[in-house]
């Protein structure tokens, strides 16, 4: 992230006000001042980045796009607990 060029994109599930969330979003901000192209999806439910961040992240050209799945009878969850890296859920399309 720190040496990104060209394009950063992340999708976060459930962004907090802790260390580590303030720190990757100050990373995305950095790295949109150094002229990167920065997309940030996150969970428009389960997401706490305070007002004041999103508003500089904004100003520094930082795109975010807040996401609410929708569930329908084409899709399903997927338990994943069995997974290496183990996300809360996973979604698929049948």
């Amino acid at each position: 992230m720190l040496k990104a060029q060209r394009t950063l994109k992340a999708q976060y599930f459930i962004f907090g006000k802790d260390t580590t969330a303030l720190a990757g979003l100050y990373i995305f901000s950095q790295a949109a001042i150094r002229g990167v192209d920065t997309k940030l999806i996150v969970d428009a439910q389960f997401n706490a980045i305070p007002k004041e961040v999103m508003a500089y992240m904004h100003s520094v050209g930082v795109q975010t796009e807040g996401v609410s799945p929708v569930f329908s009878d084409q899709t399903k969850m997927v338990d994943s607990s069995h997974a290496r890296q183990r996300p809360s859920a996973l979604m698929a399309k049948r």
